[in-house]
């Protein structure tokens, strides 16, 4: 019996470096124990990313070399369809409200920020981790077979997760932006997108006239300049009647200094006469649904009052 421990233990470590072989499907791909910097690494980034802090992974775990490479792809993407006239890659990476022009003054990091409120980065619940082994593909590149846990104890069911890790010259560790993701990137690029299980669609309701009248007003006079006339003319005497006059004065100020802000309401209006609303409160409120349009916000609502529409907030 003395001896069966060490074999066990050998034994055990052999069938850990089979299965991270067979699960990268390299060959010629040779198996290393992950040191203590890659296990923090990879720890530190699992439970972040299920924490849903995007920003932190895109800037402290993502290697800088890949996101730079991606931005290079998609800006070059996004020039290519514009020249043909096209906006099917925009829309679908970034959302209709998002411009080129936009687009092309994000950094590396903030351009994947963006992205991933309409592709999101995998994620799964970390409470515990276990790093099993790494494979080097080669001196920069290596893939962690790693096994989580929701359950901090170790407790419940749990799942296998392949992490690619990039080396700096320096020597430096970072991830590999997930493959995951990448192929739906591909995908949009690529004109593919695999179709997402969707909600059931409720039936479509046109705009009205006066509905329409509305939007178009309001885009107008934005394109204008004139906040006043926006917040005091189009905006719902329920909004209106919620803010003191000092801070009505004071979102008009805002968004005459502001052209982001205006041409920021003038997409949602835009959006919304391209949209069919849901109808709620007995007909007296309209609510569009803006997610992942490239907005701040995810639905835009228009009340009514009387005979006439204004927007509620």
């Amino acid at each position: 019996m003395a001896m069966s421990t060490p074999f066990s233990v050998a034994t055990s470590r052999f069938l850990r470096l089979c299965a991270a072989s067979l699960v990268l499907g390299m060959v010629g791909a040779v198996a290393v124990a992950a040191t203590a910097g890659q296990r923090k690494l990879i720890e530190d980034y699992l439970r972040v990313l299920a924490a849903g802090d995007r920003q932190d992974v895109i800037l402290n775990g993502f290697h800088s070399a890949e996101v730079e490479k991606l931005r290079t792809r998609v800006i070059a993407a996004l020039d290519a369809e514009k020249a043909a006239g096209h906006s099917t890659i925009r829309e679908r990476l970034f959302g209709s409200a998002a411009s080129l022009e936009e687009l092309r003054r994000l950094t590396p990091p903030n351009l994947l920020l963006a992205m991933t409120r309409r592709i999101s980065l995998p994620t799964i619940p970390a409470g515990a981790v276990e790093v099993i082994d790494t494979v080097e593909e080669d001196d920069s590149t290596q893939h962690a077979v790693v096994r989580v846990w929701a359950d901090k104890k170790k407790k419940g069911p749990s799942r296998l997760v392949l992490i690619t890790l990039r080396k700096y010259p320096d020597k430096q560790w970072r991830i590999g932006i997930p493959d995951e993701f990448m192929a739906q990137v591909d995908a949009a690029i690529e004109g593919s997108v695999a179709a997402s299980a969707a909600a059931a669609e409720k039936p479509a309701t046109a705009n009205s006239p006066e509905i329409l009248q509305l939007l178009d007003a309001g885009s107008t006079v934005l394109r204008d300049g004139n906040c006043t006339s926006y917040y005091t003319v189009y905006m719902s005497p329920n909004f209106r009647a919620s803010k003191s006059d000092k801070a009505l004065k004071t979102l008009i100020q805002q968004c005459e200094r502001s052209i982001d802000m205006r041409e920021m309401y003038v997409s949602a209006l835009n959006l919304a006469r391209r949209s069919s609303p849901e109808m709620r409160a007995d007909g007296t409120r309209a609510v569009y649904d803006l997610k992942g349009q490239g907005l701040p916000f995810d639905s835009f609502t228009l009340e009514k009052i009387g005979d006439r529409w204004y927007v509620a907030e």
